[in-house]
């Protein structure tokens, strides 16, 4: 500084000066909030989510030097819940990353923002534009169809043969399956058409029904073909294989 200066007195005021310099500069980097980042969520964007728990990694940046003691999570602007952070001795880092899981949203769209606190000091909210992208409320009150859809045609005995009822049943199948998203949550049908008509598979697919339907489901069962009924008047359903 000398040499710089040729003076010496001066050397000393510009050396004080400097010193003063870097003592606010501390003093200021000391008051600096901490920085928090929402990693892999780019900013502006809408993000997709299905779950009503959604895990968040982010990147925490401290200036000042000063321990971060929690992370606030506000969920359309209003508190939902903070994380407390570990103290470590000493300084902390100037950066680090980690992940934190945020539990119970709701299903529609939201807006998450995320506040660091060091002390009384808060960061700029890392903020988070979320899109629901499951299954509607309303979806999920719909009742689900569950349809065991037979039809045959094609007997085995000739003179019980038929034109329609194999394609009535596939036909009907395809009515009940466009109700999806409709009337109906989900619709599941289970088609025995022709050949695949025997009375263990009619009897499978009555089990399957009765296992499949719930009290808040709807259960069909369409049938088509020729049926008999016996001397105390009870109906019977023919397989393909029933005689004439």
């Amino acid at each position: 500084m000398v040499l710089q200066t040729l003076d010496e007195e001066q050397a000393i005021k510009q050396a004080k000066l400097a010193a003063r310099q870097v003592e606010q500069d501390k003093v200021l980097t000391a008051q600096l909030p901490p920085v928090i980042r929402a990693l892999d969520f780019a900013d502006g964007q809408t993000h997709a989510f299905s779950s009503d728990t959604l895990e968040i990694a982010y990147e925490l940046r401290v200036p000042s030097g000063q321990p971060v003691e929690r992370i606030e999570v506000l969920l359309d602007g209003r508190p939902l819940k903070a994380v407390a952070l570990p103290l470590g001795q000493g300084p902390a880092p100037s950066s680090r990353t980690d992940k934190l899981s945020v539990a119970g949203l709701p299903r529609k769209d939201i807006e998450l923002a995320l506040i660091a606190w060091s002390g009384e000091q808060a960061s700029e909210p890392a903020r988070l534009k979320l899109h629901w992208a499951g299954p509607q409320l309303e979806d999920l009150l719909k009742p689900k169809l569950h349809a065991l859809v037979i039809g045959v045609s094609d007997y085995v005995a000739a003179n019980l043969k038929l034109d329609y009822a194999a394609k009535d049943a596939v036909d009907f199948s395809g009515a009940l399956q466009g109700q999806e998203g409709g009337m109906y949550s989900k619709v599941e049908v289970k088609r025995l058409i022709d050949r695949e008509v025997t009375r263990e598979a009619i009897g499978d697919g009555l089990d399957w029904l009765e296992q499949q339907v719930t009290h808040r489901d709807i259960g069909i069962i369409f049938v088509a073909g020729h049926g008999v009924k016996d001397d105390q008047q009870t109906y019977w359903f023919r397989t393909r294989a029933s005689c004439a």
